[in-house]
């Protein structure tokens, strides 16, 4: 239920004061593509907090496998106001590190949903991230280019993936969302 998404949200801080810090989580901006849901939240969470979050819906972090669903959530993710004061989203791609070095990223690269690792769209235009943690960017001028790494520390708003059928009621607007391709 929401009240329980919204106690879950108050007591997964990490204690840094970095996470959500009013106890509770604005209702989701949702748009339906055919069978999936992505849900936009716009209260600010740490990269492990909105994986936590996700997972209750029940959902995922964010994946995206092609140029058209990286638009899509591109697009939600933009909806958080003007594209030049939009924040980035988290997303689910899951980075390990490289070596001993500290702060070296770029190892074994997926999908915290388990998805195949196959469409990017890395910023830089790298392979590999240079941050644990990975982040659209909705104001970026090429879709293309909208992922960027990012320290997992920082509060961003997130967008979750779920199959549309597997929503509790009320995630869902009347008539299902906007509807999809």
């Amino acid at each position: 239920s929401k009240r329980h998404l919204a106690q879950l949200t108050s007591s997964s801080g990490s204690g840094d004061g970095g996470a959500v810090s009013t106890g509770q989580v604005q209702p989701p901006v949702v748009k339906v593509v055919g069978s999936i849901a992505y849900l936009l939240y716009l209260t600010p969470a740490l990269h492990q907090d909105a994986v936590s979050l996700c997972t209750f819906i029940p959902g995922h972090l964010a994946s995206i496998a092609s140029a058209e669903e990286n638009e899509v959530v591109r697009e939600l993710c933009a909806t958080q106001g003007s594209s030049i004061n939009a924040k980035p989203c988290w997303l689910g791609v899951v980075t390990t590190p490289t070596g001993s070095t500290p702060g070296s990223y770029g190892g074994v690269l997926g999908w915290a949903d388990g998805s195949p690792w196959g469409y990017t769209a890395w910023y830089s235009n790298e392979a590999t991230p240079a941050a644990p943690c990975t982040a659209l960017e909705p104001s970026a001028p090429v879709a293309s280019m909208s992922w960027t790494p990012m320290s997992c520390t920082m509060p961003l708003p997130y967008v979750c993936k779920a199959v549309a059928d597997d929503l509790p009621p009320g995630f869902l607007p009347t008539g299902g969302g906007t509807p999809g391709t």
